[in-house]
């Protein structure tokens, strides 16, 4: 039976990682853990899909819980289970499949709704096209080495939008899918001083693609890609 973990991310502050992922909307069972609230790091045992948040922390700034973290993503990609890191999870991932010289600060922000280019036909993200939506990030991954990582998404103000991990089933995600037009208002609110930079933030768009992203990825069974 297919069971998931899901690691929320929050640190008590503004962004609630798991507001928009109501435990009724995932497709199969889901259990939650929190690391940095001191939450043990679980076994995989028992567990076939591993979905965690994005956080307000930053890779480029480690701290210990992130350790484990990423002992978990090493485990997951080990046994092949299907994968998916969201923001801040998205540039860990990165850290872990191809180091931490490929997480950097960026000079400025991405934020507000970006109109994105997928490059190929995805089992996760759909066909090739345009996706929309919600970006808020201050660090990013670098282009990754090709033996590695195979870009997915790009945009014009960020290079990596997404990536799979080389023949797995293993995604890193930098933009917020999950959050509705209403939430990433909610979220941009707390930084007016942003405003300027917010991209689209008078005519937000969102695709909607989040239910389906996720029922795609509930449904994909473990093992390594052909």
């Amino acid at each position: 039976m297919k069971k998931l973990l899901l690691i929320d991310n929050s640190v008590g502050d503004d962004y609630n990682a798991v507001a928009q992922l109501s435990a009724s909307s995932f497709p199969i069972p889901c259990d939650t853990v929190n690391l940095y609230a001191g939450d043990p790091a679980p076994s995989l045992e028992g567990y076939t899909h591993l979905l965690s948040t994005g956080c307000t922390r930053s890779v480029c700034r480690p701290e210990p819980w992130m350790e484990a973290l990423e002992d978990l993503f090493r485990q997951a990609l080990d046994r092949d289970m299907p994968l998916l890191g969201i923001c801040f999870s998205h540039q860990l991932l990165a850290k872990v499949v191809a180091g931490p010289d490929y997480v950097r600060q960026r000079g400025a922000p991405e934020l507000g709704w970006v109109e994105q280019e997928l490059l190929q036909d995805d089992p996760l993200l759909g066909p090739k096209g345009t996706l929309w939506g919600f970006q808020y990030h201050f660090d990013e991954v670098c282009p990754l080495p090709p033996e590695k990582a195979e870009l997915l998404v790009r945009s014009e103000t960020c290079a990596v939008e997404a990536f799979r991990v080389k023949g797995k089933r293993a995604w890193g995600l930098q933009g917020h899918f999950e959050e509705s037009v209403e939430s990433g208002r909610a979220m941009l609110s707390h930084h007016p001083d942003l405003a300027p930079l917010v991209q689209n933030a008078s005519a937000p768009r969102d695709g909607g693609i989040w239910p389906e992203l996720l029922a795609r990825f509930c449904a994909l069974e473990p093992g390594a890609l052909a």
